[in-house]
């Protein structure tokens, strides 16, 4: 699709752990440090730059990102609407929706996604996925047609990847990768990601709102590069910044398609109530 703003938003609180190595199980310690708040994020897109004639010339949208603790794992559902202008194409309306249910234990995952253009549906992609830690695993879709893809052993769905990547950026780690499974894009949802962890933040310093969610928070500047999957040492497909909060939220996110960029922009937050399990 011209935008994989349906991976980026998805996986915008999907990011990793350490570098090539197979996640570590969490202790009880680590779960309770780790203990993300369900919530509902509102961001306004817009485009940040444009590079050569191929990028888009303006862009006007919003992402809707949801996080719920649903007892047996969490859900993650996606919403977006853009208006892109394209200098040699015109103006498109693109939009996307996405949910997954990933288990506590991340082993498990289902996900379903509608794309549209103009209006008109032009994908719906289902199906679920296995994982055996430090062996890896496979993903059986059933739409739009049926076929499997392995899953390597470093593969992390996002929810575990969004626990590693605020466990490796509390020890002090900096260089990370990870293989992630979303189920998203045209190369069958896996995919590489390289990231750099910039710097820590001081909790309360430039929050993007004032909300409880938000107060008191630890927080890291980081830096993701997503490549096809096994293609680490290529050119990135879309790279992205954002400021990563330790109760899953996400900040600011700055996408970068080499061609145009655009930034999506947190305007409204909600906590979510936890489920009586």
């Amino acid at each position: 699709m011209p935008l994989q703003i349906s991976r980026a938003a998805a996986m915008a609180a999907a990011l990793l752990l350490t570098a090539a190595a197979p996640a570590p199980a969490a202790s009880a310690a680590d779960a309770q440090e780790l203990r993300f708040a369900p919530h509902r994020a509102v961001y306004d897109m817009r485009l940040s730059a444009a590079r050569g004639s191929r990028g888009a010339t303006s862009i006007q949208g919003l992402m809707e990102f949801t996080w719920r603790d649903v007892c047996d794992g969490w859900s993650i559902d996606y919403k977006s609407r853009m208006q892109v202008t394209f200098a040699e194409q015109g103006t498109r309306e693109l939009s996307w929706n996405y949910s997954s249910w990933e288990s506590d234990d991340g082993r498990e995952f289902r996900f379903f996604l509608r794309r549209y253009a103009g209006g008109q549906e032009t994908l719906r992609s289902r199906g679920e996925a296995e994982l055996t830690p430090g062996e890896g695993g496979t993903a059986a879709f059933t739409q739009p047609e049926q076929r499997s893809i392995e899953l390597p052993p470093d593969t992390l769905f996002p929810k575990a990847h969004s626990e590693a990547i605020v466990r490796a950026a509390q020890a002090g780690d900096t260089f990370l990768w990870r293989h992630v499974f979303d189920g998203t894009g045209e190369d069958g949802g896996l995919f590489g990601v390289n990231a750099t962890i910039l710097k820590p933040l001081q909790p309360d310093q430039d929050l993007p709102l004032q909300h409880e969610l938000l107060a008191g928070q630890p927080s890291w500047r980081m830096s993701l590069a997503y490549f096809p999957a096994g293609a680490r040492e290529s050119t990135p497909e879309s790279e992205q910044s954002m400021r990563m909060f330790a109760n899953g939220v996400v900040g600011t996110l700055t996408i970068d398609y080499g061609d145009f960029v655009v930034v999506a922009e947190l305007t409204e937050l909600e906590a979510l109530d936890r489920p009586d399990c």
